[in-house]
């Protein structure tokens, strides 16, 4: 996509904390959500169907990445290099404060891969 003007780097932080921050949806919604974000969760070692079904911050944590992974891979491209570039410092912070904040909350014995499955759109060429 071309560059936005009008697109900056704080207008998608700020909009990445309207619709993710504060937002405030039930977990009921976001699990509904996850379901549709097409998530592959591998668990690597120990039993995560105990976390999934009664970890709702494992569930919110999930929702806010799929959401975070939408809104970078359809308006981040509209930057400009200089604002790309503030965008993704900001954006390296988030993942810094998220990571210890998971670090810190360590609950339970288990370790996940996850992967979010992307969907290829073919155009046809006549």
């Amino acid at each position: 996509m071309k560059n936005d003007p009008s697109k900056t780097a704080i207008s998608l932080i700020q909009k990445i904390k309207q619709e993710i921050e504060e937002s405030n949806i039930s977990i009921h919604t976001m699990i509904e959500e996850v379901k549709m974000m097409q998530f592959t969760i591998k668990p690597i070692h120990g039993d995560i169907s105990l976390l999934i079904k009664k970890d709702h911050a494992f569930i919110a944590a999930l929702w806010k990445l799929g959401k975070m992974d939408h809104i970078i891979s359809t308006e981040a491209s509209q930057l400009n290099n200089k604002e790309k570039k503030i965008f993704f410092n900001y954006i390296e912070h988030q993942k810094l404060s998220a990571t210890q904040r998971i670090s810190s909350h360590h609950t339970a014995d288990f370790e996940v891969e996850i992967v979010k499955n992307k969907t290829i759109s073919h155009t046809m060429l006549n």
